[in-house]
């Protein structure tokens, strides 16, 4: 085993998994509480830099720290309920509805590395991130502002 190859995995890998949890656990939530309903707007700039960052890092590296290889199984695996396997069957169906699933769940990054070609030029990796980034800013912006409605609910109640 190389262990050279297996400390630049681990390091970058780290590096991504910093990003991740700082973007997610930290970023996104203090979006949800300053902005509030108007989270999808700074969402969609932060998802654009940060798939940007990302994507120049998986280049630069060329490690997959991301785990494209995980996402064909995630989305073959049989479901044990029923209106989970019938969404999954209709992602399966579509390229298009495959990309949306990705750039949700994932991320819009994974979104354009699962259907990267070598042929891609600037522009169309740009388009692609930027659509992803679009359905992605779109369902967490209104899973966030379902929140603050829900904790204004439960404040209102309390108070």
């Amino acid at each position: 085993m190389n262990t050279g190859k297996l400390t630049r995995f681990g390091v970058v890998y780290a590096l991504v998994v910093a990003i991740i949890w700082v973007f997610d656990y930290l970023y996104m939530p203090w979006l949800g509480i300053k902005f509030q309903y108007l989270t999808i707007i700074p969402l969609f700039f932060s998802l654009l830099l940060v798939c940007w960052v990302g994507l120049n890092i998986y280049d630069y590296f060329g490690e997959d720290v991301f785990f494209i290889g995980k996402i064909k199984p995630w989305l073959d695996e049989k479901s044990s309920w029923r209106v989970i396997e019938r969404i999954k069957q209709m992602i399966r169906g579509s390229p298009k509805a495959t990309f949306i699933a990705v750039s949700t769940f994932w991320s819009p990054l994974h979104g354009y590395l699962f259907f990267r070609t070598e042929d891609d030029n600037l522009a169309m990796v740009l388009r692609k991130i930027v659509e992803g980034s679009i359905y992605c800013a779109i369902f967490w912006g209104i899973a966030i502002s379902l929140l603050v409605i829900i904790w204004k609910c439960i404040k209102n109640i309390f108070t």
